[in-house]
């Protein structure tokens, strides 16, 4: 396929995409746009790599994106087999990452949140809601 070339042809300049947020895991939110359609949106897991890479899991789909040369290249797979692949501008806006597949139409949004916030947000959560039940039940 053609992104076996891309990539070959770039593989001695990989480094981390200016932007991008620390490497590690995230819990990720992935919305998608087909054409000009309303974007369909869902939770994913996310893992950036110390030289920048990133993937990007939903159940047994896969994106593979590296960042090269000012330029995204996208691997997607389902399972072990590759179904698509793909080259793209990108944008990084503090922890969002934003490229698309122009071939296919798709427009693709990545909001990450790492995964130790995500925690500390569920557990002040949770340490609110009985307040807000108590206050509820006092208002009336």
């Amino acid at each position: 396929m053609m992104m076996a070339w891309a990539v070959a042809a770039v593989a001695g300049v990989v480094s981390a995409p200016l932007g991008a947020p620390p490497a590690g895991p995230y819990d990720a939110r992935l919305c998608v746009t087909v054409a000009s359609q309303a974007p369909n949106c869902g939770p994913a897991q996310a893992q950036i790599s110390a030289d920048g890479g990133l993937r990007v899991r939903i159940h047994d789909i896969a994106y593979h994106l590296s960042f090269e040369q000012g330029a995204l290249l996208g691997i997607t797979t389902h399972g072990n087999m590759q179904v698509a692949d793909f080259v793209s501008s990108y944008r990084w806006a503090g922890t969002t990452l934003m490229f698309g597949d122009g071939p296919r139409g798709l427009q693709f949004e990545l909001q990450l949140l790492p995964r130790s916030q995500r925690a500390a947000a569920s557990a002040t959560q949770d340490a609110d809601a009985p307040n807000s039940a108590t206050k509820a039940n006092n208002s009336r």
